[in-house]
């Protein structure tokens, strides 16, 4: 219902393009929705002579436009202290403006090309509707309201979210619903959950208040999109995951599944092409009472662990493989079979017997973290036998870095790679065929050395410390027993080394020149081709 003003409140258009102004200007009844349509501005500066004249209480923005954009335009207004509110209108590939927009609190937004004469009349009732209370209330009225209406706004959260966590129903959780939630014990919804994948990157885009931001801008699309299709509640849950519960208007489950995949797609594409937010949606088509609001949450989170085996952005309820919970244990057969491929220097072979016990785990949906743990504990196993059976020093720091690796893998094939990683590192570690020809026991430990060490910043004479020989000496040693000096002996280890990375990981070329020991590109590139005969592209082309 609209609120009553005394006065006609005054509205402009700022679009460079005719075809938009034309259809803001017919979508709207503007009289109908308390406004006087005042003017129109073709960019950013006829924008501000036109607002210095008019003053409007409403600007309906284009945030790009030729001369001066739709920014510059809100600067100015802020900037005057102007108390205009502002619907912002942009496209998909708009996202750093629409981000700045809102920094500069912007009051609306809506994508171009889904402009409709609905959520049109919504945002400019919207606006009408702020100015209307506005003008009733002091400022410290307005700050009050705000203050309370958040409260209420994180009450009503805290009571949800207690609710979907509980492992039992309570009393006082069903207070607490009843005080600031009533709805929810009365009607019947479906529940949708839903994660950010990309949430660390996604928060980060749009520092400051990355995660407040975030949480904004996906309520804003969230509301745009999903309202048009039902009645719904959203509740934010931390580290990137929401829950939705969606008012049931039909028991048909088919038709429940079918409306809700299609508004879920929309979501993800929205929030995919126009914010860059990736998404993983897990929904529930079952009719669900407040009381079984816990067990389907639970439900859904368990759903979700097959995103690590499935490539796919949606799963449904009743549509997805079980996942088989509980713990994993590296079996000793497994294990025996493993050391002795590593005495045998047989490393294609241990890929592919840990592929088979990779595949049957695949195929009955073991827990990710029971996987990831069975693939650490191998790991573990590997580094303890090499450094004991061959005496070989395990490098602490690149030690962990293949743990965090192993232990952030988003899915199965990049949990396999990051174990063939570390095969591949204690393939290099021994790499027996470089020096077992070698008599002498210093260059047999130098050589020993430089496999352990080639990564980082490594000397002759830091060497020559650490064999307690003189630097000079172990030079004419190191050349007589290898037939290369040791300059030209690191390089080349680095280089077969960095062919390892391109040959069993995903690894981009600039990291595996980093992870040999030259972060400096274009020399890793140049020294790449003169030891191989190929660029490290052409190499990693080829290898393909």
């Amino acid at each position: 219902m609209k609120k009553e003003v005394t006065t006609m409140l005054k509205a402009m258009i700022v679009d460079d393009d005719m075809l938009i102004r034309s259809m803001l200007r017919s979508f709207v009844d503007w009289h109908e929705q308390g406004f006087d349509l005042v003017d129109e501005a073709v960019d950013g500066v006829d924008a501000i002579e036109k607002i210095e004249n008019q003053v409007p209480d409403l600007l309906v923005l284009d945030i790009s436009m030729p001369q001066m954009d739709g920014l510059e335009v809100i600067r100015y207004i802020r900037n005057k202290g102007l108390e205009i509110k502002i619907i912002v209108l942009s496209c998909h590939d708009e996202f750093p403006y629409v981000k700045e927009a809102m920094f500069l609190n912007a009051d609306e937004y809506l994508l171009k090309h889904m402009l409709s004469p609905e959520n049109i009349v919504e945002a400019v009732g919207k606006m009408r509707e702020k100015i209307a209370e506005e003008r009733t209330m002091k400022k410290s009225q307005i700050q009050k309201q705000k203050r309370i209406e958040e409260g209420m706004r994180l009450l009503r959260s805290e009571s949800l979210i207690r609710l979907l966590r509980a492992s039992g129903i309570t009393k006082d959780i069903i207070d607490s619903i009843g005080r600031y939630d009533q709805e929810l014990l009365e009607e019947n919804y479906s529940m949708i959950r839903f994660k950010v994948k990309n949430y660390v990157g996604a928060v980060k885009e749009f520092d400051p208040n990355g995660e407040e931001i975030m949480v904004k801008v996906i309520d804003n699309i969230l509301s745009e999109i999903a309202s048009e299709s039902f009645e719904f509640k959203q509740v934010y849950m931390g580290q990137g995951e929401f829950v939705m519960l969606v008012h049931l208007s039909t028991s048909s489950q088919a038709r429940v599944k079918r409306e809700l995949e299609t508004m879920v797609k929309r979501l993800e594409y929205a929030l995919d092409s126009f914010v860059r937010i990736k998404t993983e949606f897990v929904l529930s088509t079952e009719t669900l009472s407040y009381r079984q609001f816990a067990q389907s949450y639970r439900k859904l989170v368990d759903i979700s662990k097959n995103f690590f085996y499935d490539d796919a952005s949606i799963l449904i309820d009743g549509f997805s493989k079980p996942v088989k919970m509980g713990k994993l244990k590296v079996s000793v057969e497994l294990t025996d079979k493993i050391k002795t491929m590593l005495e045998k220097n047989q490393f294609d072979n241990i890929a592919e017997a840990v592929k088979d016990e990779h595949e049957v785990m695949r195929d009955v949906r073991v827990d990710p973290e029971a996987m990831i743990d069975w693939y650490l504990e191998l790991s573990r196993n590997l580094w303890n036998f090499t450094a004991f059976r061959f005496k070989v020093k395990i490098d602490s720091e690149k030690r962990n870095e293949f743990v965090e690796r192993i232990k952030s893998s988003d899915n199965d094939k990049v949990l396999f790679q990051s174990f063939k990683a570390v095969v591949g590192y204690i393939q290099s570690l021994l790499a027996s065929d470089l020096y077992e020809d070698v008599d002498n026991k210093y260059i047999k430990e130098a050589l020993r050395y430089i496999q352990s060490h080639y990564m980082d910043n490594l000397s002759l004479s830091e060497l020559a410390d650490h064999l307690r020989v003189n630097s000079a000496y172990l030079s004419h040693l190191f050349k007589e027993s290898t037939d290369r000096n040791f300059v030209d002996y690191v390089k080349e280890i680095r280089i077969r080394k960095a062919c390892e990375f391109l040959d069993h990981s995903d690894m981009k070329i600039k990291d595996v020149g980093e992870a040999v020991g030259i972060p400096n590109r274009k020399y890793f590139s140049k020294t790449f081709k003169k030891v191989v005969g190929l660029t490290p592209q052409e190499y990693k082309t080829k290898s393909l």
